[in-house]
């Protein structure tokens, strides 16, 4: 059999600082507003930074600051200043949401059934007093209504980047979701909140394979939209390659029907397997074949794609291209090695 040379490595994104220009790398935004925010570890290739914890959560203001903990953990005093607090959050009142912390008011008081004062907050975009309760108010970063979303998650689907980053920094869980709701990171990417993806990428204990209920992972979903930016993001942060849907076809075996070469090759190049087959289906190359694409018959045959497969009762792959009247593509499959005819 003959060999054949490796194919040429998928580059997602211009990486040379002297050709800056058209597709620069992606890179989180410095959003910090206190001292300490700096960009951990590297954690993907294009710069993307893990989220170190932040300072900001627990901040003190001093003696009197230890009072109103106090305050606050009794509840002596301040049973009506939490409904106080939840009032001025909702109005957006800076000052009285500050003077109200400052005597003690709980941040996580809230009517039945309603959401958390910092979700309301956030569902606003009010960044400082979302900031200001992280620093002074120590709100459950993951509380909810009956069946509800998280501060986060609503920051999430709203696109409020700043936000999402702020309560990362404080230690909010970036898996959490609704009752039988979607990831985080499939709403940010089914959005088009491309920052936020950024930013939720580097979130430590991310699970870069959630799926909706019976869904996909995202990058199932980013192979479909032929996003080889967002693949390379995914797979680098260790996301599997074959996913697929129930009953369904892999991300590579969907890319190669599609003739999406980019994309098979992107997904080729991290380690799909080329000859995955859907239930009742072809192989990838088998299907390529008989559509007459040459480049994908190409490509697949780098990656050691089973020329002899073939559906059960069917033709081999040679076969069905001389059949289809796909001659070069039956030269192709001749040149690539020693062909045995199976039918």
């Amino acid at each position: 059999m003959s060999g054949h040379p490796p194919p040429p490595p998928y580059t997602p994104y211009d990486t040379n600082p002297t050709t800056s220009g058209s597709n620069p790398p992606p890179t989180v935004a410095s959003i910090a507003h206190h001292p300490g925010w700096e960009a951990g570890s590297e954690i993907a290739r294009g710069g993307l930074r893990e989220i170190p914890k932040s300072p900001l959560r627990g901040k003190a203001r001093g003696e009197k600051d230890d009072k109103t903990k106090k305050a606050r953990a009794t509840g002596k005093g301040t049973a009506h200043l939490g409904e106080a607090l939840y009032e001025a959050v909702s109005k957006g009142d800076l000052k009285i949401v500050d003077m109200l912390l400052d005597h003690g008011a709980n941040a996580n008081s809230r009517p039945p059934c309603a959401k958390p004062a910092l979700t309301v907050a956030v569902g606003k975009n009010d960044f400082e007093i979302v900031k200001m309760l992280l620093e002074h108010g120590e709100p459950d970063l993951e509380a909810r209504p009956p069946a509800g979303e998280t501060a986060l998650y609503t920051a999430v689907a709203k696109g409020y980047t700043e936000i999402v980053e702020l309560l990362l920094q404080c230690g909010a869980n970036v898996n959490a979701k609704p009752d039988a709701g979607k990831p985080s990171l499939f709403v940010a990417y089914k959005k088009e909140r491309r920052q936020v993806l950024e930013i939720l990428l580097c979130a430590p204990g991310l699970n870069v394979d959630a799926a909706p209920p019976g869904g996909v992972a995202t990058l199932w979903h980013a192979a479909e939209k032929g996003d080889t930016k967002a693949l390379h993001m995914f797979l680098n942060k260790g996301a599997k390659v074959d996913v697929k849907p129930p009953g369904g076809s892999t991300a590579m075996y969907h890319a190669a029907v599609r003739q999406d070469l980019a994309t098979a090759g992107v997904l080729l190049q991290h380690g799909a397997d080329v000859n995955a087959t859907p239930p009742g289906g072809t192989t990838a190359l088998w299907h390529a074949a008989s559509k007459g694409d040459e480049s994908m018959v190409r490509l697949l045959l780098m990656y050691n794609a089973d020329i002899d497969a073939k559906p059960p009762g069917g033709k081999t792959v040679l076969t069905q291209a001389i059949k289809k009247g796909n001659s070069e593509i039956a030269r192709i499959l001749l040149e690539h090695g020693e062909y045995r005819n199976r039918d």
